[in-house]
């Protein structure tokens, strides 16, 4: 009897083993991706984070992109060539983990000391983490399990791109948007045309494309690698005998409004929170208009008295409507000896002025403005402007 006892409890173990191992197989084949995709984003945000705020120095380009995220902080104005989207995201991020924007961010190598930027680089990291999940998703759908596995672990121990989201710079935004637009995209091929499902799809699509040519101009790579699947799907469509014109019209109309007018919105919209968010004057004014300038709080040109007349002894510049400003230096015109004048776009001191009198350079006063002539460096241009503007300006 004991024997018997004992045989059908191993036959009763035996049994709980296999049901246990059939559920386990069962709720493995049912979610084994995301069981893949929480054990890649598990080791992501390891990788990233490990050591994020060492050196705690400044480190490359973190000159720049702290020093503009500083300048949204402070509501200054400054001039940069990239489009504003990850600038504003890096000051988010500061503002949001306590930095206040007074840090300098000279030169590399500068000490951090008491400086609360930890937070900017861990914001960074974390985009950079999820990078590695979405490429999984991504190569998923467009391809298979196995090539999203190899795919997410390629990038997963890629230093280089470890390093680059670690830092305060702008690739981790760039590359964060530059995934959700391609991943956003392959979506849409998963659900019905038209459905609410595909809706969301395609407008996510729309909006990360904007922010992705937000961030950095290049991202227009991106897009183009977006456009080609776009165009593959339309050709797709025509030449479907299934489909009539009306469904390509209709497809393109879809694609136009969510592919390109959202875009250009977001961007356009991304450049207004710029402008207000930087209204106050700095340095950096003069590469803007003096219209443009005269917008900004605490500006030059309010500061400037709106004399009716010229004195003798103002400093002046005179521009063109389309902004070309008349411009001399310390080169002279072939065979002569007075200064070269040129229209020049760009501001320096050598599109200032002096108004003095013909025969003393040195006049100040308010006798009028009627006999007076235009001098840089006690040299009369007049003449050289009306008699040797033939001349072509050299340097």
């Amino acid at each position: 009897n004991e024997y018997k006892s004992y045989l059908s409890r191993m036959v009763n173990s035996t049994k709980k083993l296999k049901l246990i191992r059939s559920t386990v197989e069962q709720v493995h084949q049912k979610y084994r991706c995301w069981l893949d995709v929480a054990m890649v984003t598990f080791l992501a945000f390891i990788t990233r984070f490990y050591h994020v705020c060492e050196p705690d120095i400044v480190c490359w380009d973190e000159t720049h992109f702290g020093k503009f995220a500083s300048f949204y902080i402070r509501g200054e104005n400054y001039f940069d060539v990239h489009p504003p989207l990850g600038k504003m995201m890096l000051a988010v991020f500061g503002y949001a983990t306590g930095y206040n924007g007074s840090f300098s961010f000279d030169s590399p190598g500068q000490k951090y000391n008491e400086t609360s930027y930890c937070g900017m680089r861990r914001c960074c990291a974390f985009l950079g983490a999820v990078l590695v999940p979405l490429i999984y998703l991504t190569v998923l759908l467009a391809v298979s399990r196995n090539a999203a596995r190899i795919s997410s672990l390629l990038l997963l121990f890629d230093t280089g791109l470890i390093t680059l989201t670690q830092f305060i710079l702008l690739e981790a935004p760039l590359f964060f948007f530059l995934c959700t637009t391609i991943f956003s995209y392959q979506l849409t091929r998963q659900f019905t045309r038209y459905s609410r499902y595909w809706y969301g799809a395609i407008a996510l699509t729309g909006v990360s494309i904007g922010c992705l040519l937000s961030v950095k101009y290049i991202g227009f790579f991106g897009v183009l690698y977006t456009g080609l699947m776009v165009i593959e799907d339309i050709w797709n469509m025509i030449t479907d005998k299934r489909h009539s014109v009306y469904d390509t019209v209709l497809l393109v109309t879809t694609y136009s409004f969510f592919l390109i007018f959202i875009p250009l919105i977001l961007y356009f919209i991304f450049f207004i929170f710029h402008f207000h968010f930087t209204s106050n004057s700095t340095d950096s004014d003069d590469t803007y208009s003096p219209k443009y300038q005269a917008s900004l709080v605490n500006n030059k040109i309010a500061q400037v008295p709106n004399a009716k007349y010229l004195k003798y002894g103002n400093t002046v510049r005179f521009s063109t409507s389309s902004g070309v400003l008349l411009h001399s230096h310390s080169l002279v015109y072939p065979d002569i000896s007075l200064n070269q004048v040129t229209g020049y776009g760009h501001r320096d001191d050598n599109n200032k002025w002096r108004v003095v009198t013909c025969d003393d350079d040195d006049v100040t006063g308010t006798e009028g403005r009627r006999e007076s002539r235009l001098s840089r460096k006690k040299k009369a241009v007049s003449t050289a402007v009306s008699k040797y503007r033939r001349y072509p300006a050299v340097g």
